[in-house]
């Protein structure tokens, strides 16, 4: 381990709670060792979750939305102003920009982690073109995947910042069951569609082997109580499992036991360029992925690792049905071997890299 005192300082600034949004808190995990890191981010309420080594700085989450951003924004020029860091990563937010009164083009870098996902198109493009107008004014930009970029019209001194997983599980998966996980956001992500194409599998094939379903996550309205709400109106409370959110220190259980991933991703151009974190984290634990046929799904998964299928109920039956078909054919430690790349820590040490090229100049 590295001497902290000799380590460039490094400031994450991310509204979102530490260790709620996963591709800042593998950041922090896989660059603790290079960099002396700072952590700023609202605190949402939620559970506190922390890491050695990194310092955490939080500012309270308040109901009024202009005040709120406003005071984050202010915090984190005081934050940089005082803190001497060598470098500054901002996941990009609304106002970001802002950070080029009192940092070095030189010494931050803007990571694009999403375009909006706003079902309403109109809200969309004006938040695409806010953020293409604000990305567009640093010198170091970081993009979640080149369609993204591409799609955004970004700058082409951007660098591609992909999404990874670490691994959960290193265990065999088991061929005398069907055992479904879905683990991520419920947010416009139409997962009833998932459960629907369930039930017309498990109506089918229950009497041929053991079949589940265990949902891990919730959404910001009211999804997770209408998914309980259509299980039970479906008969499957004893099939269907919807366990709420589950931190990610706590998913290491799920991924032992199961067998099979759910990447349901609807395919909508503002999904399509946006690689699903889920998809990865199955793999990665040694899982065939049923996974919906966006863009980006569509580079990951093939036959050695799992089914693509359209984004409805019946697309979802017919990846159950593939994937039982060929349920003996599956390779965990093959699988996991052949997602070696998605890896966080192998995706986190070439930006290490890229950082410490950039501290060089």
């Amino acid at each position: 381990m590295s001497n902290r005192s000799t380590q460039p300082k490094l400031l994450i600034i991310d509204p979102t709670q530490f260790g709620y949004h996963s591709d800042t808190y593998y950041y922090c995990k896989h660059l603790r060792n290079d960099f002396n890191i700072s952590y700023f981010g609202f605190d949402e309420n939620k559970k506190i979750i922390t890491l050695d080594q990194i310092t955490l700085i939080f500012i309270k989450k308040k109901k009024d939305r202009i005040l709120r951003e406003f005071r984050f924004i202010a915090k984190a020029f005081r934050l940089i102003r005082k803190g001497n860091f060598d470098f500054v990563h901002v996941n990009y937010f609304k106002g970001s920009s802002a950070f080029h009164l009192c940092v070095a083009n030189s010494k931050m870098l803007v990571d694009v982690r999403s375009a909006s996902i706003l079902t309403q198109k109109w809200k969309r493009t004006i938040y695409d073109y806010i953020l293409k107008t604000e990305v567009g004014l640093f010198q170091n930009i970081g993009v979640i995947s080149s369609g993204l970029a591409k799609r955004l019209s970004l700058p082409g001194r951007h660098i591609v910042t992909p999404l990874g997983s670490d691994i959960f599980s290193h265990t065999s998966k088991p061929k005398n069951v069907i055992k479904l996980l879905y683990v991520g956001t419920f947010y416009n992500r139409n997962l009833h569609e998932t459960i629907l194409g369930f039930k017309k599998f498990y109506d089918a094939y229950s009497h041929q082997i053991q079949i589940s379903y265990t949902i891990v996550g919730d959404g910001p309205s009211n999804e997770l109580q209408n998914l309980r709400a259509l299980v039970e109106k479906l008969g499957l409370a004893s099939h269907i499992h919807l366990t709420g959110r589950v931190p990610q220190d706590k998913l290491k259980p799920f991924f032992d036991s199961h067998n099979i991933g759910i990447s349901y991703v609807p395919m909508t151009d503002y999904y399509n360029f946006q690689p699903p974190t889920k998809t990865y984290e199955y793999l990665l634990s040694g899982m065939p992925v049923i996974a919906t046929m966006t863009h980006e799904n569509s580079c990951i998964i093939d036959k050695k690792n799992g089914v693509l299928i359209q984004d409805t109920p019946t697309g979802v039956f017919h990846g159950m049905q593939d994937i039982y078909d060929r349920l003996y054919q599956f390779d965990s430690e093959q699988i996991r071997h052949q997602s070696q790349a998605y890896a966080w820590e192998k995706i986190v040490k070439r930006l290490s890299d890229h950082y410490k090229k950039l501290l060089a100049k």
